[in-house]
């Protein structure tokens, strides 16, 4: 990893780190053997979707948090938030079997409400503790960590669970929670100025547009959360795809893990690039040039050759972390601090609505619709965007008359 490690001596930097990856591993391992828990509770395929529904609901609620993450300690916010999804996830420790799909879904819900929080706290937090010339490069670690223990992480927490059982995996998950909430504690080293006048409306509904006011008010922030969104709409059909390539090229069904793997090791590598990158490039360049290689990895899925569609799952991963790290940067930079919480809550929101929707029009297409059909409009989507977006940051660089 190109790390700058001057970066590891900032205050409370070693903790953020350690913390969150504690978060992600637990992130990660929850997701996926939730649903796999679900499964087996029910039998249902539709019940397991349903778990990954849950998860992705709250984010279009959690504007409603915006104000309190605003508002009030960061730090405080990131520790409360880690020990309740922890008590959330014990319930199911003690849940009798008849009501425990029930508890499931809930903690489910509870922990996809719990991450939005986390994460935009965890955004705040960098804000508010390091020098925006810091930040950037921070963002990419952060990304590049995230990638990285997302390649190991599932694997580890469905290997828990299949092998010392669903209580052994809970007690793992919120012991991570815990600790993870620990390192956390007092670890805000400055605080934002506007934080004591506005913690009278920290539970209150007053300024909860700020954030998405925010996010449309700044032109270029408001053109790259609009293309990422384009992007997001034909993403969900990305794992539909695979499989459909798998099954014209005559290969087992087996192979998409190695290519799910391939796209995280391009993630990966992607993410040690941004450290380098994010210091000397524009953060909308760096979104602009993540959409440009995420389109080009789609385009070479129309390979014949298994060789080339791993390579080109991997391309598609490079690209992601790029956009992301860019993304996160700009609004960080450029958004005023006093209302980074509800603009990244509203950013989720945002988001949430086209991905969810690729997903279900992805199930609908790929039933009746030839998969090459289907790619095309993936390409035609992302390039569009990555198009759109190029006019964007052109419009932006011209000097004001």
């Amino acid at each position: 990893m190109t790390l700058n490690f001057a970066l590891l001596k900032l205050p409370g930097m070693k903790r953020l780190l350690a913390g969150y990856g504690l978060s992600v591993i637990a992130d990660t391992s929850v997701y996926i053997v939730f649903a796999i828990w679900a499964k087996q509770l029910t039998g249902s395929t539709s019940d397991a979707g349903l778990v990954f529904f849950c998860f992705i609901i709250p984010s279009l609620i959690s504007p409603l948090t915006g104000n309190t993450i605003d508002s009030l300690r960061k730090d405080g916010i990131i520790v409360f938030t880690n020990l309740f999804m922890a008590a959330s996830i014990l319930t199911l420790q003690f849940a009798h079997e008849k009501y425990q799909f029930i508890c499931l879904l809930t903690s489910a819900f509870i922990y996809g409400l719990g991450y939005v929080v986390f994460n935009s706290a965890r955004v705040c937090l960098v804000v508010n503790n390091y020098e925006e010339k810091y930040i950037g490069e921070i963002n990419a670690v952060l990304r590049t960590f995230r990638e990285t223990l997302r390649l190991t992480a599932p694997l580890l927490g469905v290997y828990l669970y299949t092998s010392f059982g669903s209580h052994f995996f809970v007690w793992f998950v919120s012991i991570s929670l815990i600790i993870s909430a620990v390192l956390f504690i007092n670890l805000e080293v400055k605080k934002s100025p506007l934080s004591q006048q506005m913690r009278i409306s920290a539970f209150s509904f007053n300024g909860l547009m700020d954030g998405a006011k925010g996010l449309w008010r700044f032109p270029l922030i408001r053109s790259c959360v609009l293309c990422l969104s384009v992007t997001l709409l034909v993403a969900g059909f990305y794992e539909m795809i695979l499989f459909s390539i798998l099954e014209h090229l005559n290969r087992p069904l087996s192979v998409i893990g190695q290519l799910i793997s391939a796209q995280g090791a391009g993630a990966v590598l992607g993410g040690i690039l941004s450290i380098r990158l994010i210091k000397t490039m524009l953060p909308e360049l760096l979104i602009l040039g993540g959409f440009f290689i995420q389109a080009l990895g789609i385009a070479g899925l129309f390979a014949s050759e298994i060789s080339l569609i791993y390579l080109s799952c991997a391309t598609f991963g490079f690209g992601v972390p790029l956009s992301m790290v860019g993304l996160d940067t700009l609004i960080q930079t450029k958004l005023p601090v006093a209302i980074q919480g509800r603009a990244n809550t509203s950013l989720e929101a945002i988001t949430s609505i086209p991905f969810s929707l690729s997903f279900l029009i992805s199930s609908l297409m790929t039933s009746f619709i030839a998969y090459k059909i289907i790619l095309w409009c993936m390409v035609t989507g992302t390039v569009l965007a990555a198009v759109l977006l190029a006019f964007a940051v052109r419009k932006a660089s011209l000097p004001v008359r």
